[in-house]
């Protein structure tokens, strides 16, 4: 409650630091930093924090001893941030909690930007305090929950805590091996990006140039040779592909009845061009497919990480991981 109170008369000061920071020139300074009693951890991992417009904020070149990798191209003036393996043990961070209020330092208007998990933040305030970046846990995570309680991630597919009691805001973050809830069981992170399109199909049809009743949703993931090329909407699975698909005993089940050529006619790009305001995250999720239980720890779907709208247990199966187990031929074109 207290810090909701900070928050809220903390408001117009922070909507002004914003105004300033956008009238500003690179370098000019804009407004204070403020001493805080509240810790930050990254992965329950303490990390140096500060208060600014009554939010903890963290800096980004900080990261890189949290297991994230932090690269700045002077050129663009971009800072990339992702993030990689954790580290095997905590970093040594000077964490002293302070007085709130008191000033500690000055903000200065910086041109500078910023890509969290190949998502750009251009949205997002960030802020130059001495030659560092900086970002507020806030606006890296979400606290929200889904329906079923389980936790909302954000965009950078991160999401945080706050404890009032201990005066702590916790980063929690999700890396490869991790594992993640579906709909459709448990399925272990293999891949977090941001690089890839939506498009739509649908399936050809013999009597009619195609079947106007029936889409897959497809997703191309493609930065690198070992992404996911294209997925359907697992939900869509059964309904025209001679495919029966379902849970079965806690484990997504595929039957398919036949073996043949399915052939699917583009009908649309979603913008025509890479998502930027979603995050993709590649799993591993385990399958039985006709009666043969596959969990081989390569990635076989994928979700979209998307906070404004919560329905990223939506899952895509690969099609290739489809193509190799169901004797199904897909052509995409």
């Amino acid at each position: 409650m207290n810090r909701f109170l900070i928050s809220t008369a903390c408001t117009a000061m922070l909507l002004n630091l914003c105004v300033g920071a956008q009238a500003a020139n690179a370098g000019e300074a804009i407004g204070n930093i403020y001493t805080t009693d509240i810790v930050a951890y990254i992965d329950d991992m303490p990390i140096k924090s500060y208060n600014i417009g009554g939010r903890t904020v963290i800096q980004l070149e900080d990261l890189r001893a949290y297991g994230f990798d932090v690269e700045w191209n002077s050129c663009e003036r971009y800072l990339s941030v992702a993030v990689k393996d954790r580290p095997g043990s905590a970093p040594q961070a000077e964490i002293n909690k302070q007085t709130p209020g008191n000033v500690a330092g000055t903000i200065y208007a910086t041109d500078i930007r910023v890509g969290i998990n190949g998502v750009d933040c251009s949205f997002i305030d960030t802020y130059n305090i001495g030659g560092i970046t900086c970002m507020a846990v806030e606006d890296l995570g979400t606290m929200d929950k889904l329906s079923d309680g389980s936790p909302m991630y954000s965009r950078f597919a991160m999401r945080y805590t706050y404890n009032d009691d201990e005066r702590a805001v916790r980063l929690y973050t999700l890396r490869e091996g991790d594992e993640f809830e579906t709909e459709y069981g448990t399925a272990a992170v293999r891949k977090i990006t941001s690089d890839y399109r939506r498009l739509a199909y649908r399936i050809k049809n013999e009597e009619t140039e195609y079947d106007p009743g029936f889409t897959v949703y497809s997703a191309a993931v493609y930065d690198d040779e070992s992404s996911i090329a294209y997925c359907a909407a697992i939900e869509e699975l059964s309904q025209d592909m001679n495919i029966n698909a379902g849970m079965d005993n806690g484990v997504y089940s595929i039957t398919s009845s036949d073996e043949g050529e399915i052939t699917f006619i583009s009908t649309m790009s979603y913008n025509g061009a890479i998502h930027n305001d979603r995050c993709i995250l590649a799993l591993s999720l385990p399958v039985n497919v006709n009666g043969e239980y596959i969990a081989d720890g390569e990635p076989n779907c994928m979700i979209c990480l998307n906070s404004y709208e919560p329905d990223y247990k939506t899952v895509y199966m690969s099609m290739d991981f489809l193509e190799k187990y169901t004797g199904y031929k897909f052509d995409i074109s």
